[in-house]
């Protein structure tokens, strides 16, 4: 990715068709003012983290995931913790990827456009 703010633009369009059209199916009129700008990268941070935990991910398995300190080690206990917990994070993260493959899967408003960004 060499354009965040292009690719930003992207990620919105699809949400904002995705959020219509459950508006939609629901017989609901979509607010008008509803937009996704004010969303940021680190929003993408929360949902994982939020989904990870729901599926019964440990807080220590999240944290590590996400680059954190882990949580109640302390730095002498964190010197003598190198184990980087790769295969917990690795099926954890397994989780995540089928679940977003099940919200984008046959799916066009998820079509990757074939434009090139420089």
């Amino acid at each position: 990715i060499n354009s965040f703010s292009k690719t930003k633009e992207l990620i919105e369009a699809g949400l904002s068709r995705l959020i219509g059209r459950e508006f939609e199916r629901h017989g609901s009129p979509l607010p008008e003012a509803s937009t996704l700008k004010d969303w940021v990268y680190h929003d993408l941070r929360r949902t994982l983290t939020t989904h990870l935990l729901k599926e019964g991910v440990s807080v220590t398995i999240t944290e590590a995931i996400l680059s954190h300190a882990l949580p109640g080690v302390s730095q002498v206990r964190d010197h003598y913790v190198v184990y980087n917990f790769a295969p917990e994070k690795r099926e954890a993260l397994e989780k995540w990827s089928q679940h977003v493959e099940r919200i984008v899967a046959n799916d066009a408003l998820f079509e990757v456009p074939t434009q090139r960004f420089e």
